[in-house]
């Protein structure tokens, strides 16, 4: 099945579960025969499997950043509150919730940044 645009198009690779490209069949398409909803973006034509997340996903299509970071001596501002409230767990957390275990004690707002912190072997522990 072809379709009108003249961009490649990903499909969904149903045995490996990545994404190739391909100029025949659009991801839309071939969601939309698995029997998945599919909400694909007016401006850029990525799918999403909810309205909610197409909702957060158009936030990137525009220049407006509603959300400011309130901390003082803090200017950033955000398109999204979820990435707000990544930003103060990150930067502001008063309570570290995740400690490196390698040693060297360190406090982290957000586990993914031990684990990068982990992995770089900052600490002489690499996972």
């Amino acid at each position: 099945m072809s379709t009108s645009n003249s961009q490649s198009n990903a499909s969904f690779g149903a045995d490996t579960g990545t994404t190739s490209t391909s100029d025949s069949t659009s991801s839309a398409t071939v969601i939309a025969r698995k029997g998945v909803r599919s909400y694909p973006c007016p401006t850029c034509s990525k799918p999403f499997p909810t309205r909610t997340q197409l909702k957060s996903h158009m936030a990137i299509h525009v220049d407006d950043f509603p959300f400011p970071c309130l901390y003082s001596g803090c200017d950033l501002h955000f398109k999204r509150k979820h990435d707000l409230r990544r930003h103060v767990d990150a930067k502001h957390a008063l309570v570290k919730k995740y400690l490196c275990s390698g040693g060297c004690g360190e406090g982290f707002g957000r586990r993914d940044q031990m684990v990068r912190h982990m992995g770089r072997g900052a600490c002489g522990k690499n996972l």
